[in-house]
């Protein structure tokens, strides 16, 4: 198929590819329900669907710059923004898009509204921030732009008082208010990296992620943020949290965690096109847009769910798989096992897919404490499991992460 040099779908069948009419770039995808969704991007580009991303068709939008965010607070009322101070507005369920003043020329990157009436739209020129804030519908703007920050990437509001901006400034990459944007307060991060998305899984949980594989986490509210082991060092553009404990991000690849980013599989990579954005509509149903029109769908939270892997076990007795070290590693890490009775050993390594790619050890050991060197150094980056199995029983699966 055309897809073919497109992508490589590591678990094969959780994301489907859906058809899209266009060819061009799409940077933001919205839905309002499982059925009821809009995707956007360059040239002007407004897609909607109204049976889930089966079908899509192009709306008439007059404007030619590109659209860089979607959003819908209700099912009527939509809202997108772009490059040249573009806001435009649906009060019709997206059929019928409308040029709103701006009141700007600078490049429009993010749009939140809490409820139909109050919104913000934000944006940068690389080295000036703007955000605007309405609170009758986008009749009038008023200009609330934070000094601390000369980019913003992202905002979120967890009512109509209290929000964050993120994005990048001289001295902090972050913003937060508690008054609806009269007044903001800087947060600091380490290392001063470009943070690019931001998303809360109910009031008190939330995850900040950027440039360089940052990733932060909260689960007060935002009073706190407390540093996550990313699964990659490249750019975390998109943030999705589908479920309890769930916590997708989007980068080169596509990243998921079932324990709160504890543990990461990696479930799809392109490998030409790139992706750019994410966003679910509920526990199961989500979507990915990225280049060359490229629309994906997932009706399983995004998660592996039917893939065959070694399962972890354990049986009585002093038989015990220790975590490898260091962990992540390139290439070379050490593996260390305990076994409490004679027995054929076997140490096997597989890919997130479960099929073995090493065999480490495969002859009788007596009772004691074993470790070997595992050389990577011919396998991609990535999730790999290591399993010990004694006399045919499975012992323990342990996860590990190859970082290049």
């Amino acid at each position: 198929s055309a897809w073919s040099a497109v992508y490589h779908f590591e678990t094969g069948g959780i994301w489907k590819i859906q058809p899209a009419p266009v060819a061009s770039n799409l940077y933001s995808v919205f839905f309002t329900d499982s059925l009821n969704g809009w995707a956007a991007g360059e040239q002007g580009t407004l897609l909607a669907t109204n049976d889930g991303g089966n079908s899509w068709i192009s709306e008439n939008n007059p404007e030619t710059e590109l659209i860089e965010d979607i959003y819908f607070p209700d099912k009527v009322n939509g809202w997108a923004v772009g490059k040249k101070g573009l806001i435009l507005h649906s009060t019709d369920q997206g059929i019928h898009w409308q040029k709103i003043s701006s009141g700007t020329n600078l490049n429009l990157k993010s749009v939140y509204f809490s409820n139909p009436q109050k919104g913000w739209v934000a944006g940068d020129n690389a080295s000036q921030a703007i955000l605007l804030r309405t609170e009758n519908s986008g009749e009038t703007w008023q200009v609330h732009t934070p000094a601390e920050l000369t980019q913003i990437n992202d905002i979120y509001f967890k009512n109509t008082l209290e929000g964050w901006l993120i994005g990048h400034g001289p001295s902090f990459t972050a913003v937060h208010t508690s008054d609806g944007g009269e007044n903001w307060n800087a947060i600091s991060f380490p290392g001063n990296r470009t943070l690019l998305a931001i998303e809360f899984r109910d009031p008190l949980n939330g995850f900040i992620s950027g440039t360089g594989g940052f990733l932060y986490q909260t689960t007060d509210s935002g009073n706190h943020w407390s540093s996550l082991s990313a699964p990659t060092q490249n750019d975390l553009t998109a943030i999705a949290l589908p479920g309890k404990n769930k916590l997708l991000l989007l980068g080169r690849s596509l990243y998921s965690s079932s324990d709160q980013g504890k543990n990461w599989d990696s479930t799809l990579t392109a490998s030409s096109a790139k992706f750019n954005a994410l966003f679910f509509s509920d526990s199961l149903n989500g979507w990915i847009t990225g280049d060359r029109g490229t629309i994906l769908k997932t009706t399983s939270s995004g998660f592996p769910l039917g893939m065959t892997r070694p399962k972890e076990a354990t049986i009585a007795g002093n038989f015990e798989l220790f975590q490898n070290y260091p962990n992540p590693f390139n290439p070379t890490t050490t593996i260390r096992y305990q076994i409490s009775s004679a027995g054929l050993v076997r140490l096997s390594v597989f890919n997130i897919l479960g099929q073995k790619v090493a065999a480490l050890i495969n002859r009788k050991q007596t009772p004691g404490i074993y470790r070997i060197t595992f050389n990577a150094a011919s396998l991609a980056s990535g999730i790999y499991f290591y399993r010990l199995q004694v006399d045919g029983r499975s012992i323990q699966t342990r996860k590990m992460i190859l970082l290049r």
